[in-house]
């Protein structure tokens, strides 16, 4: 799906399903929907991938995941609502998986998307309240990438709306360390540019290293 063949990828996504109903198998099925709609938000289709993950959350429901596999599915949903500026749909959706109760992972992730809308509408008091939030819930920990990223990504637009420019460079250059970049552009990007925001803000007082580290991300 992610390398553009949209059919293709929805007949194996509908072959696995169908496998997975068969060997009754409940989890790969609300997994295969998540997967898919993640992938086609991904390949800039999020119109698509909204599609799929309406589809998968009645099934994960009926299964018993609404607070696990389906809180995660609905955050694919709510990312790919965020692309299509459908932002008041996108906050329902996460406020009403937040109600699931869900994992601390799940719902650390639910508010990375919210704070972000929040953000990119002005409201950062909001979304600065989410980045504490999660700085609570999780203590600075994760585990990989696609959690640390989108976490740095909201904290470092935080920072930057407060004019704390220099703490935005900080939280994106550690992230930076923490994983490799290369390993996931789609969560890389957006966090390279507000890095690269925020240094050229703060005329990289932050040292040389700084703009060398920026320098190598990009040219990857």
């Amino acid at each position: 799906t992610e390398a553009g063949d949209i059919a293709g990828g929805e007949a194996a996504y509908r072959r696995v399903r169908e496998e997975a109903r068969r060997i009754r198998v409940p989890m790969l099925t609300i997994r295969s929907y998540s997967e898919q709609a993640d992938a086609l938000t991904r390949s800039g289709r999020p119109r698509d991938g909204a599609r799929v993950a309406r589809d998968g959350l009645p099934f994960a429901e009926e299964m018993g995941q609404a607070r696990t596999l389906g809180v995660r599915l609905a955050g694919t949903l709510a990312e790919a609502l965020w692309f299509l500026g459908q932002w008041d749909e996108a906050l329902e959706v996460l406020e009403n998986a937040a109600e699931q109760q869900p994992p601390r992972g799940y719902l650390a992730a639910l508010w990375a998307v919210q704070g972000r809308i929040h953000c990119a509408r002005g409201d950062v008091d909001a979304a600065a309240e989410l980045v504490d939030e999660v700085d609570r819930l999780l203590k600075g920990r994760y585990d990989t990438i696609d959690e640390h990223y989108p976490q740095a990504r909201l904290a470092a637009a935080v920072r930057i709306a407060q004019g704390r420019d220099e703490e935005a460079l900080e939280i994106a250059l550690d992230a930076f360390a923490a994983h490799d970049a290369n390993r996931e552009p789609y969560f890389a990007w957006p966090l390279l540019v507000l890095a690269a925001t925020a240094a050229q803000a703060v005329g990289l007082r932050s040292g040389r290293e700084a703009g060398a580290q920026l320098t190598e991300l990009a040219a990857r």
